[in-house]
Formats: structure tokens, C-alpha cells, sequence
């Protein structure tokens, strides 16, 4: 799981599989078996428990075998690396404080645990601390930007306001270093109550896309009695990114003439700020050794900690570890604009884990609150699609079509899963309405051109016309499978066998193991004159877990064959 902390790692900073060869090393001979009690009683016992829940991407559990492990082997530097980014990537700071302080020593550069300390200084207010820390580090250009801000905002926790200005100011580096000096510049300098921090901050928030600028510009500019500034700038980043839950929140409470608080309130928020900052702009992995430490040190620091865990949330999803991202999704208040966020996420990860109940659960208040909210409704409507809860998905839909302008930009999208619904339950006047409305608002999606010229064929009606909405379909997405599928079932149905068996060959070259496109390439083998190679394929579509229905199919065809030159419902 962990490789490295930054884009070059200290010379300690060793891959957990050259730590497992060290430590397998030092290991008495003939111990090396899985372990499965909660803790071993020896080296290599803990260590293998430690190896395995790492592979299974548990790294709390990881952390705490390799930790019990160095018990036995306390001068196995490796592995104490290993443990430290561990317990940092699980979000266990406290765990890993002793363990930066041990690598500290040996390494006096070591990057991981001179910045745990460092934020842990932070945390304590030791600022002092926190700079003698820094000092220590080198690094490349992100270590380096991230120490020197942290630097500026330990000079301003000692009261040095100006030399906290200078020390950010100053900081030399490539081009995309000066969005970050301007944004803790005027970080700073507005809680001094410093005029230059609205001009600072406007160099910052350069882009009407990016929230985090564009909020804290927002709330410096109501916290300077221009509030209709504030309101003009939230509302056009909304132009673009409609219902994001933080803007709308701080729209609302600057219309209310609510008091507004500064974005950043203390030097250790700062720091947090630091962490969260670089971690967005990297945009890595649970992998990179970085996005997911600075994240956790920032959650660590707080005190507002929504977006990072918003951010590690995403991490693990895309990781696929939902157990955890749960977790981490579910310690967001629920005072939060970004609740309703958190729970969307944390109900797609319980929905990929077969809690389908729990996962709708989650998103049915989320909706009730509110019904044009787009990711909710369209995440409860596929959980509820993944359900067959078809009549379910278009009570959830309606609503959010029928809500007018706050969903105009995503309407083509509610009404393709609302046709899907009405499709599924037999109701295909409904359905095909839908569809051609959908069509009306984005006439090239080629989702929608693919089911409904798909479902034209296979209901044995528009031929010509479904034909021609899959090729438009597969001309924008020559990669995708299922389209390709489409295409090649709709060739089938109309009679043209060789150019059905190209394009399905090609669909199953892509979906190698789908059911449903392995069973279209055997009917279309059959028709063709390729018995052989039709039952080999038919043969396939079984192994690949086919639904009930399909199976019965299949199994009949492998029995009887097809009739001649008749396509196959």
C-alpha cells in the first residue's frame, strides 16, 4: 500500500515489499504462516497478519500487526517506516507520532516524520517546535512549498505576523507556486486585519470552478461589508457547478445577514489548510504516498474537517475499500452542508458492498430534504434500478424532473433513468417518451441513442432507425462494449449475420467475460454457420454468471441449437 511519501521519499522510505523481505529475514526459520488470531505471540506471526490485512487494504489493522511486530525485532527500521505511513494513511496520527519520532532520529530528513511532528506541534501550539522540525527537511518542489508555508504559518502562531507575510512571499519555486503563496498570504494577512488580503486573495481564486478560493474570497469580501460581492461571486461559481452544498450555505447565510466567520481562524487550521490544499492539487491515489497522509494530518488538525474527509472518502471508494470510507464518510457532522454529500458517498460504497437497504436508507431523508438534489436522486434511483425496484426509482425520479430550472442542466439524465424504469416494468410508452426527451435535450448522448434504438430492435420494431441511433451511439464511444454489443444485436435482428459476428467479436474482445454479449456472439456464429464456435461461446456465456432467464436460454440452446436463419429472442 505504501511505496513512498512525496514524489522522491527519503532514502528510508523503502516499498512495503523490501520491508517484507527484511523482515521475513529476521524472522525465526519455519514461521511463516498466515496468523488469524487478533495478535501473534511471535516476530513473524504478526508481521505475515500485518502483510495480509495490508493486501486486503485494511490498513488500521496492517499498522497494528507490524507495530505488535517490531516488539519482537524493535531495530527493524523498515518495518517501523512501514508502520508510520500506515497508521498516518489510516488516519491514526496518535499512533504514528512515536514512530515519526524513532525514523526522526535515524533520519533527521525523514519527510513523513518530520511532518507528523510538525502537525503535531501544530496541534500542541508549539510553533517553535513546529519550525525546528521543518528545518530538517529538503525535499522536492512539493515538500518544499508545503514546508515553506507551514513555516509562514508557524512564524504567524508566534505572533510575527510580517515575517510570516515575508517567509510565504518569498518562497521560490515553479510557476504554480504563487496561487498558493497569494491564498495563506491573504489568509494571514486577513485574520491581522489587513486591507492587502482582498487583493491577495483575488490572485488567488483566479478560476470559477475551483470552491475553496472562491469561499474564502466570498467570506473575506461579506466580512468587509460587501456582501453583494460575496453573493455575485458565489452565484457564478454556482453557474457552473448548480447545488454545491457549501456555496449555497454561505449564499444563504450572507443573504440572512449572518454573522460570517473568517475561513481560517488559527495558525493550526492554517495547517491544516496547507495539507488539504497540496493534496487536492495533486489529485493522487491511496498509492501515491502523499495525497492520503496530508489529507489525514489535515483531518488530524481540524477543526473543520468535512472537505479532506470528503476527499479520503473518494480516495478509498476509488481504492475500493468501502468498509473504511464509510467510516471516514460518517465522521462528517451532521450540522455540515456537506452531510447530505457524505451520506450520497457513503450509500454508493454500502451499495457496492450488496447493503442495498442501508445504502437507500442513507439517501431517502437526503432526497425527502430535497428532491432536485441531483446526485442524491440519482443515486437512490440506481440503487433502487440495481434493485428492481422499478416503480421506487420512478417515485424518486418525478419529482426531480418536475422541480424545474434547478436540475435543467441534468434533466436529460433523470428522464433516460426514469425511461429505463418504465422500460423495465412494461410500461414502454412512458419509457420511449422519455427517451425522446432526453433526445430533445441532448440529441448525441449515447447512452440514451443506445437504448432506445436498442430496445426499438429488440422489441422488433424501427429497425432502420434503431440501427441508425446505435452507429451515432458507437461513433462517439468506439471503446464501449455495450454499445458495440448494440450494434452488433441490431445487425443480428435484421438479418445481416457477418457484419453482426464483426461487431460482436469486437464487443467481446472488450466485455470478455459479459453473459449477455457472449450469448449474442453465439447466436450470431450460429446463424453464420459456425456451430462450433456458437456452442464454445454459448459455453462461456454459462461460466460467466448469467442471470436465471439467461441461463434457461442458454442451456436450451446448448441443447437444441437455433433455428435457421430466425434470430434468437
Amino acid at each position: 500500500m505504501i511505496a513512498r511519501f512525496g514524489r522522491r521519499l527519503a532514502r528510508f522510505a523503502l516499498p512495503l515489499a523490501v520491508a517484507a523481505a527484511m523482515a521475513v529475514a529476521a524472522s525465526p526459520a519455519g514461521a511463516q504462516r498466515p496468523i488469524f488470531a487478533p495478535f501473534s505471540t511471535s516476530f513473524s506471526g504478526n508481521y505475515l497478519a500485518g502483510l495480509s490485512a495490508d493486501t486486503d487494504g485494511d490498513t488500521r489493522r496492517a499498522a497494528a500487526f507490524f507495530s505488535r511486530a517490531l516488539v519482537f525485532d524493535p531495530g527493524n527500521i523498515a518495518l517501523a517506516e512501514v508502520a508510520l505511513l500506515l497508521w498516518l494513511a489510516s488516519g491514526d496520527v496518535p499512533e504514528a507520532i512515536g514512530f515519526a519520532e524513532s525514523m526522526a532520529r535515524i533520519d533527521p530528513g525523514h519527510e513523513p516524520a518530520r511532518l507528523t511532528l510538525t502537525a503535531e506541534a501544530f496541534r500542541t501550539g508549539d510553533y517553535a517546535e513546529a519550525q525546528e522540525q521543518l528545518d530538517a527537511l529538503g525535499g522536492d518542489e512539493i515538500i518544499r512549498l508545503t514546508s515553506g508555508l507551514l513555516y509562514g504559518w508557524a512564524e504567524y502562531g508566534l505572533g510575527n505576523v510580517d515575517e510570516a507575510l515575508a517567509i510565504i512571499a518569498g518562497l521560490e519555486g515553479p510557476l504554480w507556486y504563487e496561487p498558493f503563496k497569494a491564498y495563506h498570504g491573504a489568509l494571514i494577512a486577513h485574520l491581522d486585519g489587513r486591507p492587502e488580503a482582498l487583493d491577495l486573495m483575488a490572485g488567488a481564486a483566479t478560476t470559477d470552478t475551483m470552491l475553496r478560493p472562491l469561499e474564502s474570497y466570498a467570506r473575506m469580501l461579506a466580512r468587509s461589508d460587501q456582501r453583494d460581492a460575496a453573493i455575485e461571486l458565489l452565484r457564478s461559481f454556482l453557474g457552473f457547478i448548480p447545488n454545491d452544498p457549501m456555496a449555497l450555505d454561505l449564499v444563504a447565510r450572507i443573504e440572512a445577514g449572518e454573522e460570517i466567520e473568517a475561513p481560517v481562524r488559527s495558525a493550526a487550521a492554517g495547517a491544516a489548510e496547507v495539507f488539504y490544499g497540496i493534496a487536492s492539487a495533486i489529485g493522487g491515489d491511496v498509492n501515491d504516498g502523499i495525497s492520503l497522509p496530508f489529507l489525514q494530518l489535515s483531518r488530524y488538525l481540524g477543526p473543520d474537517t468535512e472537505l479532506p474527509s470528503l476527499a479520503v472518502g473518494e480516495l478509498l471508494q476509488e481504492a475500493g475499500r468501502h468498509e473504511a470510507a464509510v467510516e471516514v464518510l460518517d465522521a462528517i457532522d451532521p450540522a455540515s452542508p456537506l452531510h447530505g454529500v457524505g451520506n450520497v458517498r457513503a450509500a454508493l460504497s454500502l451499495e457496492v458492498l450488496d447493503r442495498s437497504e442501508a445504502a437507500a436508507e442513507r439517501l431517502v431523508p437526503v432526497v425527502a430534504e430535497n428532491p432536485s438534489s441531483l446526485s442524491a436522486v440519482t443515486a437512490l434511483a440506481t440503487i433502487y434500478r440495481n434493485a428492481d425496484r422499478y416503480d421506487d426509482m420512478i417515485g424518486v425520479l418525478t419529482p426531480a424532473i418536475e422541480s424545474g430550472p434547478d436540475i435543467a442542466a441534468a434533466a436529460w439524465r433523470l428522464r433516460y433513468l426514469r425511461g429505463i424504469a418504465y422500460e423495465r416494468s412494461g410500461r414502454w410508452e412512458l419509457a420511449e417518451a422519455d427517451f425522446l426527451a432526453a433526445l430533445d435535450l441532448v440529441p448525441d448522448q449515447p447512452d440514451v441513442l443506445n437504448y432506445l434504438g436498442y430496445s426499438w430492435i429488440d422489441r422488433g420494431e424501427n429497425f432502420e432507425e434503431g440501427l441508425a441511433l446505435i452507429e451515432r451511439a458507437v461513433a462517439q464511444r468506439p471503446d464501449a462494449g455495450y454499445i458495440i454489443d448494440s450494434l452488433g444485436w441490431a445487425h443480428y435482428q435484421l438479418g445481416n449475420y457477418q457484419e453482426a459476428v464483426a461487431a460482436l467479436e469486437r464487443a467481446a474482445r472488450i466485455e470478455v467475460s459479459h453473459p449477455v454479449v457472449l450469448d449474442h456472439l453465439g447466436d450470431a456464429y450460429w446463424q453464420a454457420g459456425r456451430r462450433r464456435e456458437a456452442m464454445y461461446q454459448w459455453a462461456h456465456a454459462l461460466e460467466s454468471d448469467p442471470d436465471d432467464d439467461l441461463r434457461a436460454q442458454v442451456e436450451e440452446k446448448l441443447r437444441s441449437g437455433l433455428p435457421e436463419n430466425e434470430p434468437a429472442k
